[in-house]
């Protein structure tokens, strides 16, 4: 199924990579527990979704620390970034992450290695990031402070009296910031525009799948990555059809006449089972999704 999403579809030029929790109170050894979420116990899987269709190209299970051989893999969020990015690499995009995957060096390896370039929000304990960036104590609300450096650039901006947000970016190389008066966002690096406005694809995905779910209940972890897999694909072959076709139908339509594509085979198959009852046989006949 991965392998289909990543042929079917090409990718905008701006992507976001970030993670997808199912809901699962199962056993589990790479279950995860959040105590911030409204589930607490999740399974986690990674994506790289467009972040203007919200299409999934690729996905990765964290499967946890594995036992040495084939399967074990770095599970830092540099190395996660950069399987992830292994379709579109040398292409020019454009990768948004948030602070937990988020690091200088990647952000040099993406552009130099990769031709990607890269935005995201840091955490302060880096050790790469200069004490003047971290220390934000005197800046005034609605300031920001800029760092240039081998095609990045890095920016402290002051939302308020105590938020402060540290981004990276190798996309952007100079100092803009919204110059207009009259809007809402008057003075916020373009930096800090961008990033909000490429953060959430994966987001916008969980949203989607939430809405339309065939998800249910269950003990089993890889059913709940099955069910997981169901509802994204579905969304993906909506967005194909969005873009390919000038019918315009809703997402549920779209999701109805797709379960009843699937089920026909099967239709068809009990039809012409001897022993199906004739009750049956009539319901399916008038069934407006079937062809004889």
């Amino acid at each position: 199924i991965v392998e289909k999403n990543i042929q079917n579809y090409v990718l905008s030029e701006y992507v976001t990579v970030d993670e997808l929790l199912e809901a699962f109170r199962g056993r589990c050894k790479f279950r995860q527990y959040i105590r911030n979420k409204p589930a607490k116990y999740e399974v986690k899987i990674f994506a790289l979704c467009d972040a203007r269709t919200f299409y999934s190209s690729k996905l990765e299970i964290y499967a946890g620390k594995q036992p040495e051989g084939p399967y074990r893999v770095d599970n830092s969020g540099k190395s996660i970034v950069k399987r992830m990015i292994e379709p579109i690499s040398g292409s020019g995009r454009n990768v948004t992450t948030d602070n937990w995957f988020t690091s200088i060096p990647l952000c040099y390896e993406l552009l130099c290695e990769n031709r990607l370039t890269f935005v995201g929000t840091l955490r302060k304990d880096k050790r790469e990031i200069p004490r003047e960036f971290i220390d934000a104590k005197n800046m005034p609300v609605g300031s920001s402070k800029f760092g240039f450096r081998d095609g990045c650039t890095m920016v402290s901006y002051q939302g308020s009296k105590k938020k402060n947000v540290l981004l990276i970016s190798s996309m952007h190389v100079d100092d803009m910031t919204d110059r207009d008066i009259n809007s809402p966002t008057y003075g916020k690096p373009e930096i800090v525009l961008f990033y909000n406005s490429s953060k959430g694809g994966v987001d916008t995905v969980d949203g989607y799948k939430e809405h339309y779910s065939v998800s249910r209940t269950t003990n089993r972890w890889s059913m709940t990555v099955f069910y997981s897999l169901l509802n994204i694909t579905a969304l993906n072959a909506y967005i194909i059809l969005k873009a390919n076709s000038e019918q315009q139908m809703c997402r549920r339509s779209f999701l109805k006449s797709l379960g009843m594509e699937l089920c026909r085979d099967y239709m068809t198959t009990r039809i012409s089972i001897k022993e199906t009852p004739k009750l049956t046989k009539d319901l399916i006949c008038l069934s407006p999704n079937y062809l004889l």
